[in-house]
């Protein structure tokens, strides 16, 4: 599993790494995520969905279509 998540997590742009990471592995909110790279709440918070959903679509498993 943890290389199928370093897989995932290289497969996120740079910016939605560092976002997820500091959000996730950081513990900290949106604002702060914000705060530390400089960008918008908004923003933050954008970066950090759209890498979450990213992981989730690598993550899952896929069923063989017949």
């Amino acid at each position: 599993m943890r290389s199928q998540l370093s897989a995932a997590l290289a497969g996120l742009t740079d910016k939605q790494r560092e976002a997820v990471l500091l959000r996730y592995l950081g513990e900290r909110t949106v604002p702060e995520v914000a705060q530390q790279l400089g960008i918008s709440t908004g923003t933050a918070g954008t970066r950090v969905r759209d890498g979450v959903l990213a992981l989730q679509h690598a993550l899952t498993p896929r069923t063989p279509t017949p």
